[in-house]
């Protein structure tokens, strides 16, 4: 793996960097004889270009040239620090991206989500720039691993998720956690704009493995019941949701530490 010797510091964590990079690896096409420059990654909120590098070095492993086939946007280009190999685009994504529709082969989206106003717009407009057949890579951090529910519990907050400031001064902007979204919810949004899903994550959180250990039978017994339940009441409701619902009883959801998400567009 290439995570560890980019020369940029990384933003987000290195576990999920390298996770994140084979699948990438692991999904690009063959060598390119009779791929053309419609072929295209966009490293979407690329803060300083850690993973935008690493795209790059994997791009010229497969035989690609990188400067014809990747491309580089954030809100924050005074960050940025790719610039001499691939150049940041400006952009808003509370606002919508700017790139034409079925624009991209693969478009990675790492911890960004949590920082927008509005998820549902963003993954929308990710899915109309991304063509069929191309994939998103997104990851965000996983509130419903059993150490963050029990913080829920007593706080009323997730892991990563605290009390927000109303000073424009104090608050981050587009640094501050503000839209914690579980996997229910992604695959809601992801589906409803045509894409299939496939879920992993980078580590298991010792503390969440602990309390899995402890209330593995309590889940199995709920998740029986869940699944009875809605095959005998809401039986489309089911059919919908049969593919999540093993996922969100599953030892990647109780103790992953971050949620990633391949999802394919159909």
């Amino acid at each position: 793996m290439q995570s560890r010797h980019t020369g940029i510091k990384q933003k987000s964590l290195l576990a999920t960097n390298i996770k994140v990079e084979q699948l990438l690896a692991d999904n690009l096409p063959p060598p390119p004889q009779n791929i053309d420059n419609n072929f295209q990654i966009l490293d979407l909120g690329a803060g300083k270009g850690f993973f935008t590098k690493i795209i790059y070095t994997i791009l010229e492993q497969k035989g690609f040239t990188p400067q014809n086939h990747l491309k580089a946007c954030d809100c924050n280009l005074g960050e940025y620090a790719f610039n001499e190999f691939i150049p940041c685009e400006f952009g808003d994504f509370n606002q919508g991206l700017k790139y034409e529709d079925d624009s991209f082969y693969c478009v990675i989206s790492m911890e960004v989500i949590e920082h927008l106003e509005d998820p549902f717009k963003y993954l929308r407009e990710t899915a109309r720039i991304i063509s069929k057949g191309g994939f998103l890579l997104l990851t965000t951090p996983n509130i419903l691993n059993l150490a963050s529910r029990v913080r829920y519990f007593f706080n009323g907050t997730y892991q990563l998720f605290g009390f927000l400031p109303q000073d424009p001064l104090l608050f981050r902007g587009c640094y501050q956690h503000i839209n914690p979204l579980s996997l229910v919810y992604l695959s809601f949004i992801l589906k409803k704009n045509n894409f299939r899903l496939e879920v992993t994550t980078d580590r298991f959180k010792k503390s969440s493995l602990f309390l899995y250990c402890i209330t593995k039978p309590f889940f199995l017994l709920a998740k029986f019941q869940t699944i009875k339940r809605l095959q005998n009441k809401e039986k489309q409701l089911y059919e919908e949701n049969k593919d999540i619902i093993p996922l969100m009883y599953s030892k990647t959801i109780f103790c992953g530490r971050t949620l990633i998400i391949k999802a394919i567009k159909h």
